[in-house]
């Protein structure tokens, strides 16, 4: 799911992160936080965990908190089947997360690399 969301709050970048940040860690049970900073001029939220209202499901949410709009990307997979699944499932996810411009990073790797950081 990919949603665009005009800002018409007055909350500045740390206060809307922060309540991004809440509501959708709210929405999961065993969350990790991967990333929640804001710099350069955007906040920056990715976690994951298990949608509470459909556990079997793994959730990635992977939000951008801009001045102007929130740019948010939500994974949602059946839960993995063995390692080698959640690894191709999380290399799908970091590909969309990169190559739609949710990242500084560069646009993307092969999954040879992408295995080499994991394991």
């Amino acid at each position: 799911m990919f949603r665009a969301i005009r800002r018409t709050d007055s909350m500045d970048l740390d206060e809307m992160t922060n309540t991004v940040y809440t509501s959708e860690l709210g929405l999961l049970s065993s969350s990790e936080v991967i990333l929640n900073t804001v710099k350069d001029g955007a906040g920056k939220i990715i976690v994951t965990g298990w949608d509470k209202t459909y556990p079997d499901n793994t959730v990635y949410s992977l939000t951008k908190v801009k001045s102007d709009y929130i740019l948010q990307m939500k994974v949602v997979f059946p839960e993995y089947t063995n390692a080698n699944d959640e690894h191709q499932k999380g290399y799908l996810t970091e590909c969309f997360y990169r190559m739609c411009g949710f990242s500084d990073a560069d646009p993307w790797r092969t999954y040879d690399e992408y295995l080499s950081e994991v394991n």
